[in-house]
């Protein structure tokens, strides 16, 4: 039943000319419609540091959930923490967020998995970040 996202996603992308960011979701324990996973978003930043020498930072968030798929709709609903530190204001935040994906029970080679990734912080919260939209082809074994 969970084939489709069993070992990981692993989407890579260029946000602008000098960002390119990555996730992966992998599930970690299944008992029959509960689950538990980690969502983990790999960014790196290519800058230059007022000189002609070009830098690079990586940064890497993970968020630990925990949830359920519903057998009959094949939707995916889980919960979870990640702390992370922030670029611009050099504090530790500590994340709060719902992962929904559509699509998962009745994936195929042809079909996407979609879904979001919200915040559970108010807007005016610090931890507080937009919504996340995910587009994914699932993987076959």
């Amino acid at each position: 039943m969970l084939n489709n996202i069993s070992s990981h996603s692993n989407i890579n992308y260029p946000r602008d000319n000098n960002k390119f960011q990555s996730f992966q979701l992998q599930t970690k324990h299944v008992i029959k419609t509960d689950l538990e996973a980690s969502l983990i978003f790999n960014i790196s930043d290519i800058y230059y540091d007022g000189s002609l020498t070009c830098r690079t930072s990586y940064r890497r968030i993970e968020f630990s959930l925990k949830g359920f798929l519903s057998e009959y709709t094949g939707e995916l609903c889980m919960v979870g923490t990640s702390s992370s530190y922030s670029s611009r204001q050099g504090n530790l935040l500590h994340l709060t967020a719902v992962l929904q994906l559509s699509g998962v029970k009745n994936s195929t080679i042809t079909s996407l998995i979609r879904g979001t990734l919200q915040s559970l912080s108010s807007v005016d919260d610090p931890n507080y970040f937009e919504p996340i939209s995910i587009l994914m082809f699932p993987e076959k074994n």
